[in-house]
């Protein structure tokens, strides 16, 4: 009950230790109250570090293969980011009809326009062709699809990559083609950074857009936590059962302390102008969530001595001052105070 109080007033941006007093006042003068009574209800934040669904699949699983189960995890216009190992175009037809998304695509995705959706008629794009007569960014409605009788209308966003970071994944290319040189086509489509959204352009800007997909980092942030500092991949050698409760107990200590990472960041950020760097807080709250072990019984000190940790922690785990806003900050900037159409 009271980890569902604080991960309520989290989600809402109330300060949990100031609300948890309120709720112990609450109790004590009303013996009948229910938990229905005690939640704190108002629009959430628009982006949260909450991990709302987590699978362990076999390891030769292909990605593409939990894409029916995403699909069943998802709210009504939640938004969803994944990487090119998730691109199909029948999954993201699937989400066109009660989701928003934003994929990267392959450099080999064929692009279409429409000569008349009445007959299904499309014609090919030359993408290469298309992308020089945009020199810095791309912003355009096509199609997309095997079938001429389903295509997808997506909205096409790109901005041009630097030549150097260009280079890098030509290079990249190259290798992955067992040295061998790629074609001028690719060559060129690896100078940009295209993907396709079905946000119309009146909600979002490409610049936005291009900024949300970099969201997706956030979760890579969190799997290099969970090995290099929480070291969920390290264990003695050992039975099934041993291996898998060693695993899951690192998630569910993961899972229950990312809300308040999440408060620590957003607070932070709007006083200090910083967030919380997600492995310092975690390499910090190790070191000093000893002295809470040892408690038998949790009371309003408790919880108030674990805010005032979790404030040290968060002053020691901010962020290094830079010239530029983090790509998170600058979307939390973005989206304050937007009436946002779904989580993200």
């Amino acid at each position: 009950m009271i980890y569902s109080i604080i991960q309520t007033a989290i989600a809402n941006e109330l300060k949990p230790m100031h609300y948890l007093e309120h709720v112990f006042k609450q109790i004590q003068l009303n013996k009948d109250l229910q938990i229905s009574d005690i939640l704190p209800w108002s629009a959430s934040s628009a982006v949260n570090h909450t991990i709302t669904h987590f699978d362990i699949t076999s390891g030769v699983t292909h990605d593409s293969q939990c894409l029916t189960e995403m699909i069943k995890q998802l709210s009504k216009s939640d938004l969803f980011l994944a990487d090119l190992g998730y691109f199909d175009t029948d999954f993201l037809k699937k989400l066109n009809e009660n989701n928003f998304f934003i994929s990267r695509i392959k450099t080999n995705l064929k692009l279409y326009k429409g000569v008349s959706e009445t007959y299904s008629i499309y014609d090919e794009i030359d993408t290469v062709a298309m992308l020089k007569q945009s020199p810095h960014s791309i912003d355009k409605e096509v199609y997309i699809g095997n079938r001429s009788d389903s295509k997808l209308k997506v909205r096409l966003v790109g901005i041009r990559l630097s030549d150097a970071i260009a280079h890098k994944r030509i290079k990249k290319a190259i290798a992955q083609n067992n040295g061998q040189d790629i074609s001028s086509n690719k060559r060129e489509l690896l100078h940009w950074n295209l993907m396709v959204t079905n946000i119309k352009s009146d909600r979002l800007s490409a610049t936005i857009i291009t900024e949300l997909y970099r969201i997706r980092w956030q979760i890579e942030l969190l799997f290099k936590v969970l090995k290099s500092t929480l070291s969920i991949d390290k264990m003695h050698v050992g039975k099934t059962k041993y291996v898998e409760t060693i695993l899951y107990g690192r998630l569910v200590g993961t899972l229950i302390t990312m809300p308040l990472y999440d408060y620590l960041d957003h607070s932070l950020l709007l006083s200090k102008g910083r967030g919380v760097s997600l492995q310092r807080f975690y390499t910090l709250l190790i070191v000093n969530l000893y002295q809470f072990y040892t408690v038998k019984q949790i009371t309003v000190h408790t919880y108030l001595e674990l805010g005032r940790l979790l404030e040290r922690i968060g002053t020691l785990a901010l962020q290094e001052k830079r010239k530029r806003q983090t790509t998170f900050s600058r979307i939390e900037s973005y989206l304050e105070g937007l009436t946002c159409f779904g989580k993200t």
